[in-house]
């Protein structure tokens, strides 16, 4: 025999997908954001090291250099936006607001 959900039941079933996919977000996020930064000091690093080269670039040195401050940009831009959508998702009002108490258990 099938039991009528309570209201708090019905909430929690109609909520279950947006939390699903919040879920989903921030663990991509978590799992990008630092891949990002790394990326980034990565970059850096090499930076660092074209700068600090003894005597003069070559070209080619500024070659690689301009395309490691490129990267390290592109990189920096993804992490920014991470980082908001983050905010986002932390900031966002739930789907919908779920019964007062006393709904959940029947009572008006």
């Amino acid at each position: 025999m099938a039991t009528t959900p309570t209201p708090i039941q019905a909430w929690a079933a109609a909520e279950a997908p947006v939390q699903t996919a919040i879920n989903a977000a921030l663990a991509t996020m978590a799992t990008t954001i630092p891949a990002l930064a790394s990326g980034v000091a990565a970059l850096d690093t090499l930076i660092t090291t074209l700068q600090n080269s003894p005597g003069t670039i070559t070209p080619a040195d500024q070659a690689t250099l301009d395309a490691a401050v490129a990267q390290s940009t592109a990189n920096l831009s993804q992490f920014n936006s991470l980082v908001t959508a983050l905010a986002a998702i932390n900031t966002a009002a739930p789907g919908s607001v779920p019964p007062a108490p006393g709904a959940a258990h029947g009572r008006k």
